[in-house]
This record gives C-alpha cells, sequence and structure tokens, in this order.
C-alpha cells in the first residue's frame, strides 16, 4: 500500500547479474517504491520495509519498456534505463506491469535525455535475445513510446500520451505534461556528452550488472 506522497508501491522481483562481470544472473525480491522525484527500492516486505538497496532518480531515466517475455522465461517484466545502466524488474502479473509502465512512462514525459530506440530483448551467450546482434553495445533496435508518439502526432501527440498516463493513474502535477510539450518542440538534434538525446538516433545501454 501506498503511503503519503508515493504515487506506487510494490512487490515485484529485480534481476541482478551481481557485482562480478561474469557472474550468475540472480533475481531477487524487492519493495518498489515510486514518487514524483525516484524510484527506490528495498529489502524485507510490503508490511515491513527492510533496507534500501538502491534508487534511481525520475530525472535520469531514459527509457521504461515492456521486456520480451522469452528474454528471462519470465512474463511481466520490464525495463528502466538509467544513466548508462539498465534495471530490469519482474512484475507480478500483466495489470501491476502496465500499471508501473504507464505511471514511470508518465513522469518521465519530460525528460531531456529520452532514448529513441532500445532493445525489448536481454544481452546473453553473447547476443541479444532480440535483435541478434553480437555486440553488448549495438543500437536499440525498437522504437521506444516517446518515438512512436512523435511519429504518431508530431504536433503535440507525445505530451499528449504522458498526460493520458498522468490522469489515468493519478498522477498530481499536470505540469509534468506542459514540461514535455515544451521539451519535445525543442528537441536536440544532436547527443549530448554521454552520447544521448531526444532528437538522436539508436543508442546503446549497458544492461546494469552492479545493482543488489
Amino acid at each position: 500500500m501506498a503511503s503519503r506522497g508515493e504515487l506506487r508501491c510494490g512487490f515485484m522481483v529485480k534481476r541482478s547479474q551481481g557485482k562480478k562481470k561474469f557472474g550468475p544472473v540472480n533475481y531477487k525480491d524487492r519493495v518498489f517504491v515510486l514518487t514524483e522525484k525516484e524510484l527506490t527500492y528495498y529489502d524485507g516486505s510490503l508490511s515491513k520495509r527492510g533496507s534500501q538497496k538502491g534508487h534511481i532518480e525520475v530525472r535520469k531515466m531514459k527509457v521504461v519498456e515492456k521486456v520480451d517475455e522469452s528474454a528471462f522465461e519470465k512474463p511481466y517484466a520490464f525495463q528502466i534505463v538509467h544513466d548508462n545502466l539498465t534495471l530490469y524488474i519482474v512484475a507480478g502479473s500483466n495489470q501491476e506491469l502496465e500499471e508501473w509502465i504507464a505511471t514511470l512512462q508518465g513522469l518521465i514525459g519530460g525528460n531531456v535525455d529520452l532514448l529513441q530506440y532500445y532493445h525489448p530483448g536481454v544481452f546473453t551467450s553473447n547476443k541479444w535475445t532480440c535483435c541478434h546482434h553480437s555486440s553488448r553495445y549495438s543500437l536499440g533496435c525498437k522504437a521506444t513510446f516517446i518515438n512512436q508518439a512523435q511519429q504518431q502526432a508530431p504536433a503535440g501527440g507525445a505530451a499528449a500520451v504522458a498526460g493520458s498516463a498522468v490522469a489515468s493513474h493519478g498522477i498530481p502535477n499536470g505540469h509534468l505534461v506542459a514540461e514535455m510539450g515544451s521539451s519535445a518542440s525543442a528537441m536536440p538534434t544532436s547527443a549530448g556528452a554521454g552520447g544521448f538525446s531526444r532528437g538522436a538516433g539508436p543508442a546503446s545501454v549497458v544492461p546494469d550488472p552492479m545493482q543488489d
């Protein structure tokens, strides 16, 4: 149950590769808590949260999208690309998956570093499961939600997509939608220092091997 100031709270599974580069893939139960500013995850349970294990600032999120079911052989997975890392989360049901994605996409709609493309699969056995490219750093192979919105309705369609998510999931502060509209109309046409921008083409991301 979400507390005051929390937009969403859920008990889900986080995929981790551990701290060793060639370590085994682990799946860990975590309590995820989302506010307007950040996504934080803890050990423990919904009724009794334990210690904080990590967090991601909403403003640093670049992709929130589903993961192919065949990638983990687990349904209801989604990914959050932040900085140059990717966090994979497995929800408990399709409804929970859809609600988390819609809420997160509604929040990040105004971020300036949203990516145009992403990998719906994962990198394993020296290739991406989605496009079979052999480089971990290969370009994304599928358009993100913001890319699709811009193509379908370039005159403010992207803001409408975020606004719909905000309205349907009770996210406060409608100024997020206005910010999205202004940033969409002034999209940069070249990548920044990190090689990512809303106006740039496909960009590579690195699966997150470090977080617990």
